[in-house]
């Protein structure tokens, strides 16, 4: 009965903040579309995490991108401090004028540490270091106005080196993550190489189990696995655009 009670409430924090102890980057689609072309960007989630990626095309239809995200301790009573790099590669091709494809596989690996008030009273702390595995795929529109429209999806394997709440280690080594991510991009009138962007999506995964009550772990595990938002706002720079 005391996990009926206590899930609704960090359900409520998670939809507010974010996604427990995993912090999962954005799925967001490139939309570089010829050799030599590159973009850059940078956002801001609701909680406060800074996110940065880099993509390139060395040779035609080829990608290869980092990316990282962090944030820092704001407050010594609730914080959620993020440490997170990623590598990727893959490809894209171009089935009209306007509409790209691209996919692509890579791997991260992440250090987090989240302290945080219940809606409904309490307060949890969790540590987590993981690596991760991943293969993402999306379509990207690219309108007349400069600016685009895009939706894209990861499958994220997600391997715990270490996760714990404040009182001991939980037993939740793997799970799986499937991400969506809706981003709009337009163009604000600085020139063609500038874009803003605003980010939504969802981190999800198998519902997690009930467990028995008298458990110490099964919240923890539970709550690990449960849903988060993602929800962003951004700017791209694409260095090789020319200026209209």
């Amino acid at each position: 009965m005391s996990l009926l009670v206590r899930i609704p409430g960090t359900l409520g924090s998670l939809l507010l903040a974010g996604c427990s102890a995993y912090a999962p980057t954005s799925p967001a689609v490139p939309m570089v579309e010829s050799k030599g072309e590159a973009e850059v960007s940078g956002s801001m989630q609701l909680n406060g995490r800074v996110e940065a990626r880099g993509v390139y095309s060395p040779v035609r239809h080829v990608l290869v991108g980092v990316g990282g995200s962090t944030r820092p301790n704001f407050s010594s009573s609730t914080f959620f401090r993020v440490q997170q790099a990623e590598a990727m590669a893959g490809g894209y091709a171009k089935l009209s004028e306007q509409i790209l494809f691209s996919g692509m596989l890579g791997a991260g690996g992440a250090r987090t540490n989240r302290r945080f008030r219940e809606i409904l009273g309490g307060r949890e702390q969790y540590q987590a270091r993981y690596a991760t595995l991943f293969g993402q795929a999306g379509l990207g529109w690219q309108l007349d106005n400069g600016g685009s429209i895009s939706l894209g999806y990861r499958l994220t394997s997600v391997r715990f080196r270490q996760l714990r709440d404040e009182a001991q280690d939980l037993p939740l080594q793997r799970m799986s993550r499937h991400e969506i991510l809706l981003n709009l991009r337009h163009n604000p009138g600085w020139g063609a190489q500038w874009q803003t962007q605003t980010s939504i999506g969802i981190s999800g995964g198998r519902r997690p189990g009930d467990g028995p009550d008298n458990d110490p772990t099964a919240f923890g595990v539970q709550y690990t696995q449960l849903p988060g938002f993602l929800v962003s706002l951004g700017v791209v720079w694409r260095p090789g655009l020319r200026n209209w």
